[in-house]
């Protein structure tokens, strides 16, 4: 992983860290799976950020960072698992499922950008947790299991806005495409 530096920025387009910046409001309560730059980038515009990350070292990192730069709206929780141990159901259930433990539409904004094997069950969790009107934020919505997992939003009618850009990786350095979907939740 490459470490963070300011300005803190979510690893997503330039186009989408636009349009992201819009939707975002001061009072907004966020629920994000997967820690990093976005987490700090985040605590800076809303009033409270919910993170929860699956690498203790990486979320001891990012506390690190917040601390340097005097953040304390974030709430940090870990659902880890041991390198090189199988990845199973019970443990993407444990990590994607930290947001049933908040009370329905808790959150103004849902950010999934967790780790990649989880992120096909977290957008459908998103619905019952997020206030009428929020937004539920789908990095690498290009991929088939994330499109998948957000389809049935489009298909309700939420507002679909998608973002693209060139971004590098946390892990590797090396730039790839990146497609982001904003899907907003119907007031009703």
């Amino acid at each position: 992983m490459i470490p963070l530096t300011p300005p803190y920025r979510p690893a997503i387009g330039e186009s989408a860290q636009e349009f992201f910046a819009t939707i975002l409001r001061p009072d907004f309560t966020v629920f994000e799976w997967g820690s990093g730059g976005s987490t700090l980038w985040l605590a800076q515009r809303v009033a409270h950020v919910v993170t929860v990350e699956n690498i203790p070292i990486w979320q001891l990192e990012v506390g690190r960072y917040a601390q340097q730069a005097g953040l304390d709206n974030i709430e940090y929780l870990l659902v880890c698992w041991e390198k090189g141990e199988p990845i199973t159901d019970a443990l993407l259930d444990a990590y994607t499922e930290t947001i049933l433990q908040f009370p329905p539409e808790s959150f103004d904004l849902i950010f999934s950008d967790g780790w990649g094997e989880a992120r096909r069950r977290c957008a459908p969790l998103a619905d019952s947790r997020l206030k009428p009107g929020g937004w539920l934020v789908a990095d690498d919505s290009g991929w088939n299991p994330v499109r998948t997992s957000i389809a049935r939003y489009v298909e309700a009618g939420w507002r679909d806005v998608r973002k693209s850009g060139v971004v590098t990786c946390a892990w590797d350095g090396l730039p790839r495409k990146n497609v982001t979907a904003f899907l907003q939740k119907p007031e009703d």
